[in-house]
């Protein structure tokens, strides 16, 4: 929506940037057991809330559908991700 060239003003819509295909991470997840809000991307994969909507990618459905996660879930994602990989936290 915007307003003509009358000096008024110019409301955008789009709120949040488009993520490039490099910052969503490669990895490719399952569909399964996952409401349809949360493989459409419009809810958290990991608590299926809706609001406020989830930023964070987590990583693709097979399609190539993007999943993403509240900012709740995202850290302890992450910490789990990377007792996954064998990094261990700093001491």
């Amino acid at each position: 929506m915007s307003v003509g060239d009358d000096g008024g003003d110019d409301v955008r819509l789009s709120l949040v940037k488009p993520m490039t295909d490099e910052q969503v991470p490669e990895q490719r997840l399952s569909p399964d057991g996952l409401g349809r809000a949360q493989r459409r991307g419009d809810a958290c994969a990991s608590c299926a809330k809706r609001w406020p909507r989830p930023r964070r990618p987590l990583g693709r459905l097979d399609d190539g559908t993007v999943l993403y996660v509240c900012d709740q879930c995202a850290p302890g994602l992450e910490m789990a991700q990377d007792e996954s990989r064998g990094d261990s936290p700093a001491s």
